[in-house]
Order: structure tokens, then C-alpha cells, then sequence
């Protein structure tokens, strides 16, 4: 796993899966930092590889705060609104692991 800030955020240097963090003031406030940890965390436990986070601004949608944005090479990105770090957790494990979006939290359908 690598971490990085930044605005590149295509996935053509080799990175299978990037997950972006968004940590504007809103999304700090409501533990976003706590998010991040925990993505860092079980991709950690799980070992998954090729997965790198990045950290973004806010995207103006203070009511959905945290948000988590997954990317994967060939797929439509999927957000997560109002992630904890118990959904990181699952979005890891279940998402990234097993190939099934956590459902109940997407930001659209």
C-alpha cells in the first residue's frame, strides 16, 4: 500500500485501487482522520496490495461527510457517504476483499 496526497488521481502508475479520503474541514470534523486510520489499518491486516489512499479536499457535501471514494481499474467509482471507521472496515473487507459494495452506505445507487 502506498500513500500519497495529491490530485493525480488516475490509476496509471500501477496502483489496482485507489481510495480517496476526503479530509475538508467538514469531513475532519466528523472524524475523517479516524476514517483514514482505519483504511490504513485492515488494507494493513488483510494485506491487500496495490491499493493506494489518497486524501482529497472536501467535495461541498458537508451532509454526506466522510466520504469515501473507491476506484478500481475497469469499474465506475463508488462513493461512500458518512463513513465511520467501522464502515472503512467493511468497505475493506467486504469491498476490496470480497468484491461486494457495502450497499446500505453508497452515496448514489
Amino acid at each position: 500500500m502506498r500513500e500519497r496526497e495529491g490530485r493525480r488521481l488516475s490509476l496509471e502508475d500501477g496502483a489496482r485501487v485507489r481510495l480517496l479520503v476526503s479530509m475538508g474541514t467538514e469531513a475532519i470534523s466528523v472524524r475523517a482522520k479516524e476514517v483514514a486510520r482505519a483504511l490504513r489499518e485492515e488494507l494493513a491486516r488483510l494485506a491487500l496490495e496495490g491499493v493506494e489512499l489518497v486524501e482529497t479536499g472536501g467535495r461541498g457535501l458537508s451532509y454526506a461527510e466522510p466520504l469515501v471514494e473507491v476506484r478500481e481499474r475497469g469499474r465506475a467509482p463508488v462513493v461512500y457517504r458518512n463513513v465511520t471507521p467501522e464502515i472503512a472496515r467493511r468497505i475493506v473487507a467486504e469491498h476490496l476483499g470480497a468484491g461486494r459494495p457495502v450497499a446500505e452506505h453508497l452515496l448514489e445507487r
